[in-house]
């Protein structure tokens, strides 16, 4: 038992002794810090990736916000010119059909604006690229800006990329971003005379134009040139009266009667039974009028300038510019400066009268007529002008600013007599109307009668009057002061031009009614502001083959450090060549256009197509007799071509050999295109339409070629005045497309002019062929 318990005796001397122990202690301790550095390690990778995934994916949608980027700068550089739609064969049926087939051909891919891209996303070229797709869209909202269209194009971007482990796809980037864009809209022949020259009446009889008449005219070459009187349009001279029956006057310049050199024993006249839309509205020389037995719309002003002369309009006026402070052509106004010709008489200036019978809405001021460096910008009231005794209130005074001058007119009031507005009392003018358009003679009677030098024999004065303006109007025999004491909106702003112009509604004016006299004038949001959108839309209208844009800046400097005033930039609005969408396309101007399709018909093929061609010789010809000797049948319908713009087509009476009497019935039925110029005269008609270009405007001769072509091969020929270099060129009407002395046009409407083009061959019926082209 000794021995067995010697052997299992504990020696308790002994565990004290740590030695070994350490070992396993650092296994354990080694095997905690690998757990727990396995799990940080783990972690470590898992934060890694995740931060690389991360990072991956954020460099995907960099890459897709840089292709945005890469594409808006396409879009800004060629969706916003204006031959995007037409060289891509884009035609204008309605705002939003337009807007989404130019969405719809961004979608299918451009040329010129990308829809793939890759996008590199690190310094590393090893490293891979990222590939982009774009898509497009649009909400549906737009606004119609005349012949633009402005809307907010949505610009997708999804982008996808893969590097090794990691891959992102479907990152997607979208941006908003309004583009205006411009329509291509072919013309349609919806009038009886379309002309890029002046349209001229003279002589001493009356010349009719049955239907709508656009006219882009001769202009000015700068916009701060006072010398309007050097500006043409639609135009009566002599002793001519010129009606425009059952249609309206568009054109890009002036509506004018004389000249300043006219001899006091003329009389002219232009009466228009619609509506007139024009830069402006002018009577130059004596004894002159213009009626407008509907309302009246112009860019710049109503200006007297004439002795013993009348500009009456029956119903509203609409002045739609609101100006820039320093072009003062761009500013709406109504000024007659006729008394101011022969200060200090009463004659036959102080006769002069600008009516309007019904309300007027100015958007713009007059400006003052001698200016000088201390008073640019300087502007007078709305209706001009003010006269304090023999000389216009703003001469009497030294003001320092316009708030000064219109507080004196709050204090002292003016005589306003040189403009006359409102319900006055008129009787002679109650009958007149497009079927009894003669009373337009009884109305300026009274007219006449009611002045008396510096003063009007009114039957009532109002109180107030209906429109709007910014600062004052002179009117009546008094000054009426913007705001509600002197002014009232009218009932109804309902125009009818609105049914002529395509995205015009005749209530536009009716969304800017607003509570308060202060809501109203709003230029952001009141009637000043649906004057301006107005003024897109008829601006437009009346541009049908050519336009002025005006400087946006007032003056500029060239390389030599020189500045002046910039020029008014002309130019042709644009079309397709025949064969829209197909690889060829390319735009031209729509002038050329129709040309070019009218060039393409094979006269031989047809009966009812005269063609004269470029060449050849320059001498007038007499149309009607050479019809005659051509065996044409007069009673038939034809379309007259003329491709020599010194080649003037003249219709005119001829003698009759068989009778042996004149020839009355000098009446050619039918469409006349020429790139010069038609005249008609001694009682010869148009029963149809007239596209007449006349001549250009030429550097080196002032006088070139057709208004419809191009000097430089860039330049267009549209006529204008360029310094005082061709003045007398427009005062011997060179720059004229259309003249009538005593001569008529009848256009039956569209449908109605085009049927009768009859004749059928196996090509099908031509008809259908001129439906294609106008």
């Amino acid at each position: 038992m000794k021995r067995i318990w010697n052997r299992n005796t504990v020696n308790f001397n002994n565990l004290n002794d740590k030695a070994g122990n350490s070992i396993p202690l650092v296994l354990v301790v080694l095997l905690v810090v690998m757990i727990i550095g396995g799990a940080v390690a783990y972690a470590t990778v898992q934060v890694f990736t995740t931060v690389r995934r991360e990072e991956h994916n954020q460099m995907t949608y960099i890459a897709a916000e840089s292709a945005i980027e890469r594409c808006i700068s396409n879009l800004d550089q060629y969706i916003t010119q204006e031959d995007f739609a037409t060289d891509r064969g884009i035609v204008f049926t309605n705002e939003e059909q337009f807007i989404e087939d130019i969405v719809d051909h961004l979608k299918k891919g451009d040329s010129e604006i990308k829809t793939n891209y890759k996008v590199p996303v690190y310094s590393d070229s090893s490293m891979n690229e990222a590939n982009v797709k774009m898509s497009f869209g649009w909400s549906g909202k737009y606004e119609r800006l005349g012949n633009k269209l402005k809307f907010p194009l949505e610009i997708t971007a999804e982008a996808e990329m893969e590097n090794g482990m990691f891959k992102s796809y479907g990152r997607k980037s979208v941006a908003v971003k309004e583009y205006e864009v411009w329509i291509y809209n072919p013309f349609k022949l919806n009038g009886a005379v379309y002309t890029l020259g002046d349209l001229l009446a003279k002589g001493n009889g009356l010349s009719t134009i049955k239907g709508d008449v656009y006219v882009f005219g001769t202009g000015l070459d700068k916009p701060n040139r006072m010398d309007q009187y050097y500006m043409g349009g639609i135009c009566a001279v002599d002793n001519a009266t010129l009606h425009i029956e059952d249609g309206s006057a568009f054109t890009s310049n002036l509506l004018r009667v004389g000249t300043f050199d006219e001899d006091e024993g003329s009389k002219c006249a232009i009466i228009i039974d619609h509506d007139v839309v024009a830069e402006g509205i002018q009577a130059f020389g004596y004894n002159d009028s213009i009626v407008v037995i509907r309302d009246a719309y112009t860019f710049d002003d109503i200006e007297m300038n004439g002795a013993n002369s009348y500009i009456a309009i029956n119903g509203n006026y609409y002045g739609l510019s609101f100006g820039d402070g320093y072009f003062h052509d761009t500013s709406s106004a109504v000024l007659n400066t006729a008394p101011r010709y022969f200060i200090g008489y009463v004659n036959e200036f102080t006769q002069s009268r600008i009516v309007i019978n019904g309300s007027a809405f100015v958007n713009g001021s007059a400006f003052v007529m001698e200016v000088d460096e201390n008073t640019t910008g300087y502007q007078l009231e709305n209706v001009a002008l003010a006269w304090e005794g023999s000389r216009p209130v703003y001469m009497t005074k030294n003001y320092s600013n316009t708030a000064d001058y219109i507080n004196y007119l709050k204090e002292k009031g003016g005589n306003g007599f040189s403009v006359i507005i409102g319900k006055v009392g008129w009787t002679k003018n109650a009958t007149l109307s497009p079927d009894n358009w003669t009373k337009w003679k009884d109305w300026i009677t009274e007219i006449r009668n009611s002045a008396s030098g510096r003063a009007n024999n009114l039957n009532k004065v109002p109180e107030k009057i209906g429109g709007i303006c910014h600062y004052a109007m002179a009117a009546n025999n008094r000054v009426y002061i913007a705001g509600y004491h002197d002014f009232e909106i009218p009932d109804s702003m309902v125009c009818e031009i609105g049914n002529k112009v395509d995205g015009l509604s005749p209530g536009l004016l009716e969304e800017y009614r607003k509570p308060s006299w202060e809501e109203n004038t709003d230029k952001n949001t009141g009637i000043p502001k649906g004057l301006e959108v107005m003024k897109s839309f008829l601006k437009s209208h009346v541009q049908v083959f050519a336009r002025k844009d005006y400087p946006t800046a007032q003056k500029v400097t060239d390389e030599d450090g020189v500045e002046s005033v910039p020029d008014i930039n002309y130019k042709f609005n644009l079309g397709m060549l025949p064969g829209a969408g197909s690889d060829d396309l390319e735009s031209t101007t729509e002038f050329r256009r129709i040309r070019e399709e009218l060039d393409r018909i094979d006269e031989s093929e047809w009966n009812c197509v005269v063609r004269f061609g470029e060449g050849g010789s320059s001498a007038p010809v007499n149309l009607t007799q050479y019809l005659k000797d051509s065996d044409y049948d007069l009673d038939k319908y034809l379309l007259i071509i003329n491709l020599n713009p010194d080649r003037e087509l003249i219709i005119d009476k001829i003698d009759d050999e068989e009778a042996g009497e004149e020839d009355t019935d000098a009446d050619i039925k039918g469409i006349i295109f020429t790139m010069g110029k038609v005249t008609i005269k001694n009682g010869a008609k148009v029963s149809g339409a007239i596209i007449a270009a006349g001549r250009g405007y030429d550097p080196a001769n002032k006088v070139g070629e057709s208004a419809a072509d191009f000097y430089n091969g860039t330049v267009p020929r549209l006529p204008r005045i360029v310094g005082d270099t061709n003045i007398s060129n427009f005062k011997n009407w060179d720059y004229a497309a259309l003249i009538l002395d005593s001569g008529n046009v009848f256009f039956p409407g569209r449908e109605a002019l085009l049927d009768s083009f009859s004749e059928e061959n196996e090509n099908g019926k031509f008809s259908e062929i001129l439906k294609g082209i106008f």
